[in-house]
């Protein structure tokens, strides 16, 4: 008789296959979900890293706009902001940055050493570099140069795990908040052309020959005058002339003292460093004693005699124009400012001004002589007095200054000569001034200028691919 299996004896075996197919997906499952957390928290771990490194790197920029932001004294509210330190920290930075003017020296050597205090801490590396720009000359030349009062800093953070880098760079240009831009010499004229002519009232008038103020701040005449210092490294030119030319008689320098035009005496009618010893590294010691005309003065520099020195070549764009790039602070805070003599910064504008400058009336700061009448003629103002004016004095629009007297000039001239005729005067009339440099006025001058960082941000951006 035939038999029958149960159904139930036919499925034997199968819910333990389909409890592992089940259990096969579900590893699978989560093997998945393990790894894709796993890659999560690398990646969040790897964005924290970023994340870190980028703050450290921006803390490294804080850290260096903050070291050369002039501050004040932190443990005494009331006192004043040191304009001095922030000038002088930049100085020190871009006396070494300045020492690269092609590109592959920098390449090759590419050190300057950060100067103390400057050190934002763990995780940031910190460097500098010149800054260069490319430009086309007159004949169409494309070339590489140094940009003059620029400086790159690079800050590189790390994050805590040494994972992760970021680097941020800025570069900040100098001439800005503390202090003034530096005066090339006694006298110094862009952008055109210039007669200076020294007055015949003592040695050497104009002088490049650091003077330091009158310990009298009532002094009057020849009683005003100082003794410079020949050695000091800060001398400079007696006269820069950004045309000058030996063999061009548009720019012409008329020494009119004791030696000079009018003869018969010993006075040198300019002194200061010798362009003949620009190559020397000390070249400020050597006097020019010795010259009274163009030609053969040494104390009178033009651009070509920079070549050997190890100073800047003074430029056009610089000091020259509405866009003078080392002016735009003082022009700015010049919009503001009055012919009120007892400001730190005055604004006299020949076309509204009337009465006389009161140069020689032992005032300080920073004076402009600005405007143009409504047919674009210049204007010729006069000055009195026979004490002194310490700081700087910019001339600008062609106008002139008739002295009366004899006053004298602590500090420095810097005439902007932009579309002036050949035969501009910034100085005329019957008496002449005598104008001592004096870093010591000009220094004073710059500290009345607003305060803030020496060095305005030109430039911020990260750096990739490192």
């Amino acid at each position: 008789m035939p038999t029958h299996t149960p159904p139930y004896h036919r499925q034997q075996g199968s819910v333990l296959l389909i409890g592992m197919i089940f259990l096969v997906v579900l590893m699978l499952g989560a093997t998945t979900i393990m790894q894709s957390a796993v890659q999560d928290e690398r990646i969040t771990g790897n964005s924290k890293a970023s994340t870190e490194a980028f703050f450290a790197a921006e803390a490294g920029y804080r850290s260096t706009i903050n070291y050369l932001l002039p501050k004040s004294d932190p443990d005494d509210p009331d006192s004043e902001v040191d304009k001095e330190q922030a000038n002088s920290r930049w100085k020190d930075i871009y006396a070494q940055v300045k020492t690269y003017d092609d590109i592959a020296d920098w390449q090759e050597d590419g050190s300057i050493d950060l100067p103390q205090g400057l050190n934002p801490g763990q995780k940031i590396a910190l460097s500098v570099a010149p800054v260069y720009e490319t430009i086309t000359d007159e004949d169409g030349v494309t070339i590489t140069q140094r940009a003059a009062n620029k400086i790159r800093f690079v800050s590189k953070g790390t994050d805590s795990s040494g994972r992760a880098e970021r680097s941020i760079g800025f570069d900040l240009q100098g001439g800005g908040g503390a202090g003034l831009p530096p005066a090339p010499a006694a006298i110094s004229c862009f952008g055109g052309d210039c007669i200076i002519r020294a007055g015949a009232a003592n040695k050497a008038p104009i002088s490049g020959v650091d003077h330091p103020l009158p310990s009298n701040p009532d002094c009057n005449g020849n009683n005003c005058r100082t003794e410079g210092d020949h050695d000091s490294e800060n001398n400079v030119p007696a006269v820069y002339l950004s045309n000058f030319d030996d063999n061009d008689s548009k720019v012409e320098v008329q020494g009119n003292n004791g030696g000079g035009n009018n003869g018969g005496g010993n006075k040198v009618s300019f002194e200061g460093a010798d362009r003949n010893e620009a190559e020397r590294e000390n070249f400020y010691q050597f006097i020019d004693d010795s010259g009274k005309t163009k030609a053969d003065n040494g104390s009178i520099w033009g651009p070509a005699d920079y070549d050997k020195s190890p100073k800047d070549t003074p430029l056009d764009s610089e000091y020259a124009g509405p866009n003078a790039t080392l002016f735009k602070d003082i022009y700015a805070e010049a919009e503001g400012a009055t012919s009120n003599f007892n400001d730190s910064l005055t604004v006299v504008n020949t076309n509204e001004f009337n009465g006389d400058i009161p140069i020689g009336d032992n005032h300080h700061g920073i004076l402009i002589v600005e405007g143009k009448g409504a047919n674009g003629t210049s204007n010729v103002l006069e000055a009195k007095g026979n004490g002194y004016f310490a700081g700087l004095i910019i001339i600008k629009d062609c106008n002139s200054l008739s002295f009366k007297g004899t006053p004298y000039i602590f500090g420095a001239v810097i005439v902007d000569a932009t579309d002036c005729p050949d035969d501009y005067r910034p100085f005329v009339g019957t008496g002449n001034p005598e104008v001592l440099y004096s870093s010591e006025a000009l220094d004073m001058a710059g500290s009345g200028i607003s305060g803030g960082l020496n060095g305005d941000k030109i430039d911020w951006y990260e750096i990739t691919g490192n």
